[in-house]
């Protein structure tokens, strides 16, 4: 497999995914076995019928008219490291609408059952992140069950039913800016005598710990701690 030959590699531990590119998907659409000696890999992904063929001819036109952008809906060929069969493909729907996009997903019936999918899924929901995408959906057929465990084990929950099945899962979610404003006063009331620290280590030990409690993503309120000395 020639990584240094594609272009936005995603890389985990089995599998490596790379996206077609305007010139990489002409070369697939003309001449299939020039692009597996080009890349170094071995086509073993969905079946090449009229209607996926005819969808990767669309997909060449689409990405060469909006090159800016082709990330959000081109189409990631899933490869096997150990001996670089493609075997499957991943994509997102559209350029994301107020942050949010669907995601697809196909494979090779005969690699199915030993976690692909999966570890495909979580790393492309990583790049999509990455991209700034907010919010996935993806919609399966009712009996689809293999792919609903995939959704399911990449952290989507169940939206609604509408003939197929929707999920969801978010990605990102706005920070709380209100939090970084607020104030926490906290009063310290301890006895002279039995405590050997310094009213400083003491003020310093409360902020810190306190501030544990608050997860980092959402910002981290300035802590007040006031000491008050008090013998009992």
């Amino acid at each position: 497999m020639h990584i240094e030959k594609m272009t936005d590699v995603i890389e985990t531990k089995r599998l490596v995914l790379f996206p077609y590119t305007e010139e990489n998907l002409a070369l697939f659409n003309t001449d299939l076995s020039r692009f597996e000696e080009e890349y170094g890999v071995v086509y073993r992904g969905e079946e090449l019928d009229h209607l996926l063929t005819g969808f990767l001819k669309k997909l060449e036109i689409e990405i060469a008219e909006d090159r800016e952008h082709y990330l959000f809906f081109t189409e990631f060929l899933i490869v096997l490291k150990e001996n670089s069969h493609i075997i499957g493909s991943i994509d997102f729907k559209y350029v994301p609408r107020d942050g949010v996009t669907e995601v697809g997903y196909g494979m090779n019936p005969a690699y199915t059952g030993r976690g692909y999918m999966t570890e495909a899924l979580k790393a492309f929901l990583d790049f999509g992140k990455r991209l700034g995408v907010k919010i996935v959906r993806a919609d399966t057929l009712k009996d689809n069950i293999k792919s609903q465990n995939v959704l399911k084990r990449c952290g989507f929950a169940y939206l609604y039913d509408d003939g197929n099945l929707w999920w969801e899962k978010i990605l990102y979610e706005e920070r709380n800016t209100e939090m970084e404003e607020q104030t926490i006063t906290i009063t310290v009331k301890t006895s002279g005598e039995k405590c050997e620290m310094r009213d400083e280590e003491i003020v310093e030990w409360y902020k810190t710990n306190i501030a544990k409690l608050f997860d980092p993503a959402y910002g981290t309120p300035e802590i007040d701690v006031k000491l008050e000395r008090k013998e009992y």
